[in-house]
Order: C-alpha cells, then structure tokens, then sequence
C-alpha cells in the first residue's frame, strides 16, 4: 500500500514564507519552508537550516488517501538537538496498520528541471528514528521529471543506523542508487517510513 509516487502525494510543501505554516490550497494541504541561498558551500545541499534550493519545493504523502490516519510534517521543528543548526524536519506518521509517511525535495519551481549530480559520491544525511529502521525506513532519487524513473529503495540501516531515538549519520554511496541517470536528477531526495505510529527526524541532507 505503501507509495513513495511524487504524482499521487496529497500534500506538498513549497518555499514561500520563512516559517512553517499548514495551509488549505485548493484542496490540499501545504507546508512552508523558507527557502534562502545557503551561505556556504557544502556540495549540492538539499536540506539544513537555512531551508532548501530556491528552484525546489517540499512534496509529502501518507496514508490519508486509503482512508488512513493522516501523518503530521514540520519542515522547522525545534523540539530536538539536531547535528546541524536548531532545526530539523520532522514527520510522524498516522496510526493503523500499513499506513506511511514520507517527503522529498523536488526540483519543480517554477517547472519540473534537474540538477547534476553525477559530480557527488556519496548522499549523506543525519537521522533519528522512533522504530527499528530496518523494518521501513527507505530512501530514493528520482529522475527527470515528477514522472520519471526512481532509484531503488535503499534502507537506512546498511548506511550507519544502529539503534533507535538516536542521531545518526547516514553515508550512502550514489554506486549504490541504480536506475537512475545522475546527470539529470529531479529529486534528489526522497525518504519514506512504512510504518504506522512512527516518527523520524532528517537533518542537514547534501550530496558531497
């Protein structure tokens, strides 16, 4: 049941406004984050405290269109001590058995383009789970366009994750995403927990 589709996510969450803010747009809900330059360099970063690429925009998707418990996003949550800055993002997932929660940062402002990635070696993110992350805590890039080919799903837990309700780093190798072509990513990350009652949190996501 669980979907990672761009195309059939019911929530997204676009740069607009400098903090996080759930709205009504048309029928479905949005979450803002403030998107600024990032002031230094740390390869191609695709989200940390200062918020994400000024050409992107922040999809999310849940179990709420099976008729599930919806999920709750905070894209600037502070209830944590991140590795990076003050603020991480944090998604809790609905409850019910097969019910899911994920996000990703899309390369669709002011239209779907891409970014080159074939330059980077390795995704690395920091994370913190509430369950056993090698039961359903998956990551994925996307190519193209919001229609294009996804990569395999790669669990967190080969990557660095060892234990639950700590911070980690996550280093995983581009080698290890196939089916993709790097040259021409539309989203350069995608992460998706299948699990009900659960909660993650991600910080500081580059490409280095």
């Amino acid at each position: 049941m669980a979907c990672c589709s761009s195309e059939r996510s019911s929530r997204s969450i676009s740069p607009r406004a400098a903090s996080a803010a759930a709205a009504q747009v048309i029928g479905r809900r949005e979450l803002v984050v403030r998107v600024v330059q990032p002031p230094v360099p740390q390869g191609y970063v695709v989200y940390w405290d200062p918020g994400i690429p000024a050409d992107s925009e922040i999809w999310t998707w849940d179990g709420s269109q099976w008729g599930l418990p919806p999920a709750s996003f905070d894209g600037d949550y502070t209830g944590e001590t991140p590795p990076e800055g003050a603020k991480c993002f944090m998604t809790r997932s609905g409850s019910g058995s097969g019910n899911y929660a994920g996000w990703g940062v899309f390369l669709a402002a002011p239209s779907d383009h891409t970014v080159d990635l074939s330059v980077h070696s390795e995704l690395r993110f920091w994370v913190k789970a509430s369950e056993d992350a090698c039961v359903g805590l998956y990551v994925q890039v996307q190519q193209e366009n919001r229609y294009g080919l996804k990569s395999n799903r790669l669990c967190v837990n080969l990557y660095g994750w060892t234990e639950a309700n700590a911070w980690q780093e996550i280093r995983i190798p581009k080698s290890a995403f196939t089916g993709v072509d790097f040259t021409r990513i539309f989203s350069p990350f995608i992460i998706t927990i299948e699990r009900g009652d659960a909660t993650f949190y991600v910080d500081n996501v580059r490409w280095v």
